[in-house]
């Protein structure tokens, strides 16, 4: 807020300032103070905020507890700069008064962001948007008073929100130790820069350019306690013109990149695609749609889901040299037209570069237009909670950046590792790949790579078939009956896949922390309902089978047996669906899990616990059934993690 907005703020609060002040404190204000308080405020008037400050102070002193003059002195610090010490006096007059005035939770957070203290203002900007369901009576006369001012707020508290999102992710830079070059494997006296980086970290693609007079072209190096010396992609796949930045789906079999040259090409160069299997690269194409123009179109970066491409392009329509578009895949597997990401990041300069994070929310780049530490740096820009807008961009900072060129950012799949190119002193050349480790994965939410298969339950050959899911989404397996999917963790996935010929299928996960150096598998076994012929000859007659079958999973707290109200959400939810269509339920089945802490006796008991709470709560839904199967089946051997092993199924056959 300017220091003009914030006079005219306190010049209307002038005459009910010091009505605000509870009863119980007037008794104990001192005359001196008041005067004191108005000399303070004519001062603010003249813009003499120190002297205003002293004046505040003094009134403060000959009276502890008058608020009014400590919510002058807390702005005429903040109109000095002397952001922590006003962010202290908000945290204490909240503190003696909560209900004091609503705007100053939006203000103190201000502060506290202006400091550098990104959580705490954050916490306060989440108590000033929930103090809005109370009615403003309950804040005294300011909480009438008040209403413009605190409507500005309101449109603004997004948008700060936002800030101090991204300045925590730009903020544990800071934390960096050391940025470490990759060594002779990698780096020559050449050009090498754009890693790409396999989930697992034991290959990358990379760009090389090895003199001013070679063609760019796509090498691949291997891990082996140190990274091995880059090999050229096959002369299939290379030409004689440029091939660079590659980035990779993260599910692994598609890669797209940069295509100079080549007949199918509209412009200088254009975004292309290959599909791949481990390090082979099967065949490439250009991008369908209207993603490639006559201009240049390069560096691309895709989104986790494979759904979303950022690039760099000087077509027409931009804000000067290079800028950064974005374009979604359409149904039909083509590309829309793209779409500029606007002014605040794309400037009259070069933006470049893009890397998009896992949660799809963080845009690193790299810049000459924003304000840098050298030649060109790299910045961070935070998608809104509408998924709409992007914010300011931050620069990264030392030790990332320096006074030299630093170009292509790239964050391995777990988050905690980081890569860029540089052509900073004490390399072997001209661009070089180095590597940082961060403290603390980076990234935004946590995302798990989930990624199964549905396969016939009789046959086990794999099935093309759609997964409806919670999220309103389609998601359609591929002709092996795999499909790949970013989830946030510690959330509740569900999908229902109906498939003629099949039952009905439906599932929750629960989405664990993964490290996603490898997808979290998904094994779907759908029940044929239906006489399957084998590829011997032979049959298997199911028609003793259901007609339908659906199912639902119930998680538990650790060494707990009763329901948590989020269990008992998702089991009406359950129920709701499954009653909606007037099914006529056959058989139950209540199957309760635990996990490997403890005895097999005493997980055995705690697993029939938890199946006979989830038959009760059907019971007194009022869900008849011809036959009630209640089993306990102690531990569940697998690998997977100990939270998903606490649970119940329930399985339903209808008729």
């Amino acid at each position: 807020m300017s220091r003009f907005v914030i006079l005219i703020f306190l010049s209307l609060c002038w005459l009910t300032e010091g009505r605000a002040q509870a009863p119980e404190r007037m008794d104990t204000l001192r005359p001196q103070s008041k005067e004191w308080l108005e000399k303070g405020q004519a001062a603010l008037l003249d813009h003499q905020y120190e002297k205003a400050r002293r004046f505040f102070l003094r009134s403060v002193e000959e009276s502890p507890h008058y608020l009014p003059a400590k919510r002058y002195l807390i702005a005429a610090n903040e109109l000095l700069g002397n952001f922590q010490e006003a962010a202290y006096g908000s945290d204490a007059l909240l503190l003696e008064n909560p209900n004091y005035s609503r705007t100053l939770y939006f203000e103190a957070g201000r502060m506290h962001f202006g400091c550098g203290n990104y959580s705490r203002a954050l916490d306060l900007f989440a108590q000033f948007k929930e103090l809005q369901q109370l009615p403003a009576s309950l804040f005294g006369i300011l909480g009438e008073t008040e209403q413009e001012n605190e409507q500005k707020y309101l449109d603004e508290v997004e948008e700060l929100i936002q800030k101090c999102r991204t300045a925590q992710e730009a903020a544990k830079f800071s934390r960096v130790d050391e940025v470490v070059n990759l060594g002779h494997g990698i780096n020559t006296s050449g050009d090498e820069y754009f890693p790409c980086v396999s989930n697992d970290q034991t290959w990358m693609f990379f760009t090389s350019r090895r003199n001013r007079f070679s063609d760019e072209d796509l090498r691949i190096s291997f891990y082996a306690g140190e990274w091995m010396e880059g090999i050229s992609l096959p002369s299939t796949f290379l030409t004689s013109h440029n091939e660079g930045m590659s980035s990779l789906v993260r599910n692994g079999r598609r890669m797209f990149f940069t295509a100079c040259g080549r007949p199918a090409v509209k412009g200088t160069c254009d975004l292309w695609e290959a599909y791949v299997e481990g390090t082979t690269i099967k065949k490439s194409e250009p991008l369908e749609g209207n993603i490639n123009s006559d201009s240049w179109d390069s560096q691309a970066t895709i989104s986790c889901d494979g759904t979303t491409l950022y690039f760099a392009s000087n077509r027409e329509g931009g804000f000067g040299g290079t800028d950064i578009w974005v374009s979604h895949l359409l149904g039909d597997g083509s590309w829309e037209e793209p779409q500029n990401l606007g002014p605040l990041v794309n400037t009259p300069g070069d933006e470049e570069a893009p890397y998009i994070t896992n949660d799809g929310r963080n845009l690193f780049f790299s810049s000459t237009g924003h304000k840098g530490l050298g030649e060109q740096d790299i910045f961070i820009s935070r998608l809104d909670s509408a998924m709409i807008h992007w914010g300011e961009p931050l620069n990264l900072g030392p030790p990332v950046n320096s006074s030299y060129r630093e170009l292509g950012f790239f964050l391995t799949a777990d988050g905690q590792t980081g890569y860029f190119a540089s052509d900073r002193s004490g390399g072997y050349g001209g661009m070089d790949i180095y590597q940082f480790q961060l403290p603390n994965p980076l990234g935004g939410r946590p995302i798990t790579f989930v990624e199964g298969q549905v396969l016939d339950s009789i046959t086990w050959e794999p099935l093309s078939v759609t997964l409806f899911t919670s999220t309103k989404e389609k998601v359609h397996t591929d002709e092996n009956g795999r499909f790949f999917m970013c989830l946030p963790v510690d959330t509740t996935y569900s999908f229902t896949i109906i498939e003629p010929g099949y039952a009905v299928y439906y599932r929750e996960v629960r989405v664990p922390i993964w490290e996603n150096r490898k997808p979290y598998p998904l094994s779907i076994l759908l029940q044929p309902t239906q006489v399957v012929h084998t590829e011997e000859g032979g049959i298997i007659s199911l028609s003793g089978a259901p007609g339908r079958q659906v199912s639902h999973a119930v998680f538990f707290e650790f060494d707990k047996a009763d329901l948590g109200g989020s269990a008992v959400q998702e089991l009406d939810k359950f129920l709701e669906k499954l009653t909606s269509d007037k099914n006529i339920i056959e058989e139950v089945e209540i199957i309760g899990y635990s996990d490997q802490v403890g005895s097999e006796k005493y997980n055995l008991v705690l697993s029939e616990n938890r199946a006979k709470a989830v038959a009760v709560f059907l019971k007194e839904k009022g869900i008849k059934v011809d036959r009630l199967y209640i089993a306990g089946s102690g531990e569940l051997m697998s690998s997977i993690p100990e939270a998903e092993k606490r649970k119940v199924e329930i399985v339903v056959h209808l008729k």
